[in-house]
């Protein structure tokens, strides 16, 4: 794997650049991974006229709408293509259905006064994005901490209250929707958020990520290094027999190119 250093020049990152990975869930982890990817942003760029535009409705959902499958997204497991400029903080990226496991299915009906709880996108807080097609309605619904995706059938959850019959298949399934719909739960806006479990614990992925751009821009492991640990510990420890920091540097670049093709996918289950 090599790693050239670019001579007379200056690698400018620093750590910070990275703080907002650590408030990624996985499925936000992946998107980071997938569009450093250059046959991704190829594909994308060729397929630029797909990406649907978002309108803001008056509550503030952002809806957009998808007239026919988008089917070269779908073979890195998006159901339409993301502008791979834009951070996961600064997108919604809509995953297929099939490749999530924190995902929740269920029919909206509209309600009446026979019906105990109703809802409406207005009672979740955080930013709520809706991709519409011709057979369902993709919703995502995340704050700083939490995040829900519900494929919605039935009724548009965009009119206004509705009933939700929530559908699993398999066991399996079912403990997967129990999670999704803890989630969802947390974003209700009378609820109190708490740590969510498909948040990463540990910074790991950012350290894939300072490494795998060092390796796109062809920095030297040492560059790296110094970014990840800071210059004086490198100096002091780079030359060591043990050579434990090279080494853990090595595994996080080959960590990061994994993960950027098509690794990322694993971060959806």
């Amino acid at each position: 794997m090599p790693q050239v250093r670019l001579t007379g020049t200056a690698w400018e990152r620093r750590l910070e650049d990275y703080a907002y990975t650590v408030g990624l869930d996985r499925p936000g982890l992946a998107w980071e991974f997938l569009r450093r990817n250059a046959n991704y942003a190829r594909d994308a760029q060729e397929n630029s006229k797909s990406i649907p535009i978002a309108n803001t409705s008056a509550n503030g959902t952002q809806v957009f709408k998808l007239h026919q499958l988008v089917i070269p997204a779908e073979k890195w497991g998006l159901a339409t293509f993301v502008n791979p400029t834009k951070c996961a903080t600064d997108c919604t990226i809509f995953w297929l259905p099939s490749h999530m496991n924190s995902i929740i299915s269920c029919s909206a009906k509209a309600s009446n006064d026979n019906h105990a709880e109703t809802v409406n996108l207005s009672h979740f807080r955080g930013h709520k994005s809706v991709l519409v097609t011709n057979s369902c309605e993709y919703v995502v619904i995340q704050d700083s901490r939490s995040a829900a995706r519900m494929i919605v059938t039935g009724k548009s959850f965009l009119s206004g209250d509705s009933t939700l019959s929530f559908n699993f298949e398999g066991i399996q399934n079912a403990l997967s929707g129990l999670i999704a719909l803890r989630e969802l739960k947390k974003l209700m806006c009378k609820s109190q958020s708490s740590v969510s479990l498909n948040w990463p614990s540990d910074t790991k992925y950012r350290d894939y990520l300072v490494a795998l751009d060092g390796y796109l821009a062809q920095r030297s492991y040492r560059d790296i290094a110094e970014v990840l640990y800071g210059s004086d510990r490198v100096k002091e420890v780079w030359t060591n027999e043990t050579r434990h920091l090279k080494d853990k540097v090595r595994r996080a670049v080959q960590a990061g190119i994994e993960l950027m093709n098509g690794g990322y996918v694993k971060l959806l289950n």
